[in-house]
């Protein structure tokens, strides 16, 4: 995910985020290896899941993090990750909730949580 995440896919297959509708997956190849992606974001860049068999999992990791780290990105840790979900407010509901009380680090972060009530 990132503002040049979208340029990135488009040269090392042809995908084109800008034509992926947000949450719509879709076949594809990245560096020729085949997968699925979908199109996902919690940041408002241009974000991808991409769902690729074992087997092609560490070339692929590879083939990306190169040409990201090509255009100036790279992968960020989770305490990165974590500090912009909360600047997002995305809450993740596994790690963040206990019961549906959400924990102190997003009470204190402004992110809300929504819960079911009711049976």
């Amino acid at each position: 995910e990132g503002p040049r995440a979208s340029g990135l896919l488009r040269e090392l297959g042809s995908l084109d985020l800008n034509t992926m509708a947000p949450f719509a997956h879709a076949e594809a190849s990245i560096a020729a290896i085949p997968c699925r992606v979908i199109r996902r974001s919690l940041f408002g860049e241009g974000g991808v899941e991409i769902i690729v068999e074992r087997g092609f999992l560490a070339t692929l990791w590879e083939k990306l993090f190169e040409a990201a780290r090509e255009c100036g990105g790279g992968p960020i840790g989770y305490a990165a990750y974590n500090v912009l979900r909360l600047e997002a407010g995305a809450v993740k509901a596994l790690e963040n909730t206990n019961d549906g009380i959400p924990s102190s680090l997003d009470i204190h972060a402004g992110v809300g949580v929504s819960a079911i009530v009711g049976g």
